[in-house]
């Protein structure tokens, strides 16, 4: 009985330890540059949240069975880590804004919108429709290939471009992946990408391309307004990677074919890329005027050195601001991450946010209203 019991408390004992060891890792990876966080670490960060609630499970066990030379420190690492996993699961608690937002912006992944799906293609355009349902003054697309494709030759946008055409007279043109839609008058700025020399692997030559886009507003009440929209670069995983990943997930066997090491392979390359793309945009934003919007699809999570680096001492997040709790907004494979964020600065304030279940793309629809000071 005592073998049984001490073989028992030695297994707690390691998975606390290793519970606590990568909550350590995913919370103060953030703190450090992009380019020095390697693909376990970068793993760590995306599981901060099973490793949050597996360290307070243990900690709380621990505590009840009196053993608090053990319970003691796991709850050391937790309040360590507090700043990193309080980006990820915020506590906001507090009523809800009643008084009427100035102003709205949405951004939106929409997945080339309906233009890969033969069976929507041909039908009037659920994400177009339910953009018009929300009807927020901005619209900060992205993955839609061009502005010209999405106006002119996707035929499920097509159906309602009218409709839409009304709703937003404003609309950004050219070959942007990146769109802005909205109610008020802009004058677009391209961000230049300077030569940088990258080691450990090539740049894909379409990695800059027109991957974020700087607008500046003016507003009906004279309020100046420069939001920024972007899409980082993702993990580029094949389908048969994610079909690793998803049974591996679900607790599956798998048929794929890929290996884990390509998988990790690919995760270190796009942190690379993500990093020297983060190091540009954050110099537009140290150059930007003090009314600020930066969101998009960062395909980085919350305590990630990425959001960090782009985040700041300046950004505030519209998401931690006025909601607690998980927010995924990634919605296929079993990948349930945070990787679309609004972060602002300024004479401005968010008073709430929406995570919007609804269309028929990977990523959720992310709403936030915003009212001046």
């Amino acid at each position: 009985m005592k073998k049984a019991l001490r073989i028992a408390l030695g297994l707690a004992m390691a998975v606390s330890v290793l519970a606590a060891a990568l909550l350590l890792m995913g919370g103060l990876a953030g703190w450090l540059r992009p380019s020095f966080v390697g693909p376990v670490a970068h793993i760590a960060v995306m599981a901060l949240p099973v490793t949050l609630a597996a360290t307070i499970v243990c900690a709380v066990a621990w505590a009840a069975a009196r053993r608090w030379r053990v319970a003691l420190p796991l709850m050391a690492v937790v309040a360590v880590t507090a700043p990193a996993w309080l980006n990820v699961c915020p506590l906001h608690i507090g009523p809800k804004s009643t008084e009427k937002a100035d102003f709205t912006i949405m951004t939106f992944n929409a997945a080339s919108f309906e233009f890969t799906n033969k069976a929507l293609r041909r039908k009037p355009s659920e994400n177009v429709r339910m953009i018009m349902r929300h009807s927020p003054d901005f619209v900060v697309l992205q993955d839609v290939y061009t502005c010209r494709m999405m106006y002119y030759e996707m035929h499920s946008v097509w159906f309602v471009r009218d409709s839409l055409f009304a709703m937003y007279p404003y609309r950004s043109d050219g070959h942007d992946r990146v769109i802005l839609l909205s109610k008020y008058p802009f004058v677009k700025r391209d961000i230049v990408v300077p030569y940088i020399k990258f080691t450990g692997g090539e740049i894909p030559r379409d990695l800059f391309h027109h991957w974020a886009v700087a607008y500046d507003v003016t507003m009906p009440d004279g309020h100046q307004l420069t939001i920024i929209g972007a899409q980082l670069a993702s993990y580029m995983l094949s389908d048969d990677e994610r079909q690793l990943y998803s049974s591996t997930m679900s607790g599956t066997l798998s048929k794929s074919q890929a290996s884990p090491l390509d998988i990790l392979g690919k995760i270190a390359a796009a942190d690379r890329w993500r990093g020297v793309q983060a190091r540009v945009l954050r110099d537009v934003i140290d150059n930007s005027a003090k009314n600020l919007i930066v969101c998009g699809d960062f395909n980085d999570v919350p305590a990630s050195p990425v959001y960090r680096l782009l985040r700041g001492r300046d950004l505030r997040d519209a998401r931690t601001e006025t909601t607690a709790g998980l927010c995924p907004t990634y919605n296929r494979q079993h990948f349930n991450f945070t990787i679309d964020h609004i972060l602002y600065r300024g004479s401005l304030d968010a008073t709430s946010y929406q995570n919007i279940h609804e269309g028929t793309s990977d990523h959720y629809p992310q709403l936030a209203h915003f009212k001046w000071q």
